[in-house]
């Protein structure tokens, strides 16, 4: 399963996707850019290609912009789903594992980090972290996790968003993957990062990273 990362930071949101590519199971690659930049923001996801890329493609074409427009594309692309695989068992498995995690511009500035699953749509609220982890990852190796993600760094007392606490919280995030793969999960050496800004957009490798 995917790794990945959500920060959000007020005006800022931070996603983060490894490249891993799975076939029950089985790792076919590790190649794959998880992150969709849209019109309004961007999109990332977890679960079986085949439902989750068609609610992306509909999220890039379409641009949704209330919770309400996110929430008919995806569960839209959901019933699709279980129509073609007509009601099977592996169907409904299928969908309840599945998550998606969206930002948008919001209001007064801020950025919207939301999130989708089979609990519906949510929002992380500013100063919060998420992680979606492979089904590897124990319980304790989470808590480890968490202890590293309370490193990250966010605005004060409203202000804007520095580009050096942005730049320090990529930096995290990668210390986290390189300890989610010393404990010999396969989540992808090479991250992919998406910043959404208020005032702009930038997608980066970890390669990039200093």
């Amino acid at each position: 399963m995917t790794f990945i990362a959500t920060v959000s930071m007020g005006d800022c949101v931070i996603l983060a996707a490894d490249r891993a590519v799975f076939y029950f199971g089985d790792l076919l690659h590790e190649s794959a850019n998880k992150i969709t930049k849209t019109a309004n923001g961007y999109i990332t996801a977890a679960g079986e290609v085949e439902l989750i890329q068609p609610v992306k493609d509909r999220f890039k074409s379409d641009s949704p912009t209330s919770p309400e427009d996110m929430v008919k594309i995806i569960n839209a692309e959901q019933k699709l789903y279980w129509d073609r695989h007509q009601g099977s068992r592996r169907a409904a498995e299928v969908i309840e594992a599945a998550s998606w995690k969206i930002t948008a511009p919001w209001e007064g500035g801020a950025v919207l980090s939301a999130f989708y699953d089979s609990k519906g749509l949510n929002g992380l609220m500013e100063g919060r972290f998420m992680f979606t982890y492979p089904k590897s990852v124990t319980e304790p190796e989470k808590h480890t996790v968490e202890s590293l993600a309370n490193k990250f760094r966010y605005r004060e007392n409203g202000g804007k968003t520095r580009k050096e606490d942005i730049d320090y919280n990529l930096l995290v995030i990668k210390e986290i993957v390189d300890a989610l793969r010393s404990q010999g999960h396969q989540v992808s050496a090479g991250i992919d990062f998406a910043i959404h800004h208020s005032d702009w957009k930038l997608e980066i490798a970890s390669e990039q990273l200093l």
